[in-house]
């Protein structure tokens, strides 16, 4: 008499199992680090998008901008969906030749646990003929990102 096997067994079940288990260990950090990537990516685009009309205001008014005047808005003004303000600064101490700064500053809550609170600086700096460059480096954020989270610009 032939008995067709209908189904898994209990053991079959159970590797199937151990197999998605060890998938989801190694799959779920390395997604939730590609989605702080990510968040990170959108604070270095909104400060990318300001640096031209804050670079040309430097220009005109010898000063820096400030949030609220020559024609920007308020910290909160330049949000995201990740990024709570971006604020307009003076020089950094711990960048030769700076004359002003950026800093995003990430939401607390919404964003990845790393990010939450924390912020990304850069900086302006001016050479001896008046060009001006923008540093964009973690020295500048000093260390306040965790490096796996940053562009390759910033590591």
């Amino acid at each position: 008499m032939n008995i067709y096997q209908k189904g898994f067994t209990l053991i079959e079940l159970m590797i199937v199992v151990a197999i998605m288990g060890i998938l989801a260990a190694v799959a779920i950090p390395a997604y939730q680090n590609y989605i702080a990537r990510a968040q990170v990516t959108e604070a270095v685009t909104i400060i990318t998008g300001l640096k031209m009309d804050f670079t040309s205001a430097y220009g005109i008014t010898g000063t820096c901008p400030t949030n609220g005047t020559d024609g920007f808005g308020s910290a909160s003004d330049y949000q995201g969906i990740y990024v709570a303000t971006v604020d307009f600064g003076g020089p950094l101490p711990s960048v030769a030749n700076s004359t002003c700064s950026l800093t995003a500053t990430f939401k607390n809550v919404g964003v990845a646990s790393g990010l939450s609170g924390k912020k990304i600086i850069v900086a302006m700096t001016v050479g001896s003929v008046g060009s001006s460059q923008w540093e964009m480096r973690q020295s500048i954020t000093q260390g306040n990102i965790s490096p796996e989270f940053l562009p390759s610009s910033l590591r």
